[in-house]
Parts: C-alpha cells; structure tokens; sequence
C-alpha cells in the first residue's frame, strides 16, 4: 500500500502479474521497485504503467505464453498506441488519447526501463511525432532554458515577498510557501541536474559546505539523497545559484525545525509533506 500522487492509500498487488509473467520475473520486478527510491506516488504510476504494458503484449500474443517487462514490450505498446490512434483517435484500450500523451508515455516507460537496467526504448520507436518529453531539456537551446531559470528566480522573489508579508491571511501565505517549494524543486533541477524524484529527497547535513572554485564555479557538499540507501552528493553547479542556494537552505531549516522532523530535508511543503507531482505540474 503506497500513498498516490493526492495522498491517498493505493493497492498494487503484484499478484496480478501473474496472470502475465512468471514469478522469477515478478520477483524481479519487487526487488527492482524496492531499489527504485522513487516516492510512493511514483510507485503508484509506474506499477500501473507495468501492468499495462504487461496484460497488453500478453493478450497480443495470443495469451499462450507468458511475457516480460522489457524495452522491446514497450515499444510493441507505443506503436500499436500510436497506429490505433492514427486509425481511430483512440489508444488499444478504447480510451481517447492525444498522441503527446503517448508520448509523456514513451518517455516514462523510458526512465523505467533504465532504472531497472533493462536498456532503452528506442527514441525513433518511442517518439512517432509525439512531442515526446516536451519538457527534456533536450528539446531547448541554452538562450531558452536560461529564460526559464529567469522567469523561475523572477517568480521565486514575488513569492518569497508575500509568504514573508505577515499582513497577509495564513492561507495565502501557506499557498505562496507550497509553490515556494516547488519553485525550488525546478531551480534545484535547473542548476545540479538531479532528477526529480533524486531532488525530491534531498537532505542536509548538519553541515553544509559551499566554497569557491576559482573559476565561474562553485563546489557545493553535504547535500544527500535517499534512495535505496543514503548517498551522499557533491555538485560543483555554476556560482550564480549560491544566493539562491543559501536562501532555500535558510527558509527549508527555519521550516523543518518547526515541523519537528529529524532531517534538514530540502523540499516540504507547509503540512509537511513533499511536493507530488501534481503540484509541480500545477505550479
């Protein structure tokens, strides 16, 4: 039972694998999620995405022999996706779809596949004209993705200005905090180059270290994310994120000392929580 994306208690039983697969490879998929450290709403998305992928290509073999979770089945789900929605506007389950969703798809069964070290999905086979990933900074120019970062530090000092403003009721200040958090989680992304949930689960150290390069760089220490296990990070991002950097840390500290909790976790939201994915796609 994992916590989905709005907080609420989620069922995968990977008993219903079976019907797909056979259990040394179900076994393999446990170990994998159980490794993942994705957040609890990520293993409620992805065990569905699985699901999907497996009770597809089995049925599409005729249901005679049982089958696994691999780049190549997922390919074989895409496409067959993308074909039915060329022919009917519709995907293989008779559920209207926009060929960018299927490729946001393509893109997710795509991080899966190389966390578990299965390889990758083909980026022609996974693609088909989708728009796929649209938010890859693959698909912007430096000019473009130093626009974003503005428009992120722009955004991060209105916010900051009203969570701060004590004129203001408690509830517009809570929301302006919640989205401060979220702005973080992007700039955190945009000057590290972490991932999101690898950024999710940032901590401090009780000390953190922040010191110049002698270049335009700086080298930043302390940093740790919890995943499987606890790994500690060094990160040697551009100078121009230390104000940012000491002025998160700064506000994350003061907020995680009167929450109560244990770590000097980077990223939580007014009622403690982290931000979901929701969020960030709201935000």
């Amino acid at each position: 039972v994992w916590k989905d994306g709005k907080h609420s208690n989620a069922t995968c039983d990977f008993a219903e694998f079976k019907a797909y697969a056979t259990d040394e490879h179900i076994h393999l998929l446990i170990s994998k999620f159980q490794q993942s450290g994705w957040s609890d709403a990520s293993k409620v998305e992805n065990f569905k995405q699985i699901r999907k992928i497996l009770a597809y290509v089995y049925h599409a073999q005729g249901g005679k022999q049982k089958v696994s979770f691999s780049p190549e089945a997922c390919a074989q789900f895409i496409h067959a996706n993308y074909l039915s929605i060329a022919s009917t506007g519709k995907g293989v389950s008779n559920k209207l779809i926009k060929t960018k969703t299927l490729g946001h798809q393509g893109s997710r069964l795509n991080s899966i596949c190389k966390k578990f070290g299965l390889g990758q999905i083909p980026k022609a086979a996974r693609n088909l004209g989708t728009s796929s990933a649209s938010l890859d900074s693959d698909n912007y120019s430096k000019k473009v993705l130093r626009s974003i970062a503005f428009a992120l530090l722009t955004d991060r000092k209105a916010l900051l200005k009203q969570y701060l403003d004590e004129t203001l009721p408690k509830g517009q200040r809570k929301f302006a905090f919640d989205r401060l958090m979220c702005n973080a989680v992007f700039l955190t992304i945009y000057y590290l180059g972490t991932g999101q949930t690898e950024t999710l689960s940032m901590f401090l150290d009780d000390v953190w270290i922040c010191k110049n390069t002698g270049s335009s760089r700086i080298i930043i220490e302390g940093l740790k994310t919890r995943g499987y296990t606890v790994e500690p990070r060094s990160f040697t991002p551009r100078a121009t994120c230390k104000s940012f950097f000491e002025s998160h840390i700064e506000l994350s500290k003061t907020h995680i000392l009167l929450l109560g909790l244990d770590k000097h976790y980077l990223f939580r939201k007014a009622n403690g929580q982290m931000p979901s994915g929701d969020n960030l796609c709201i935000y």
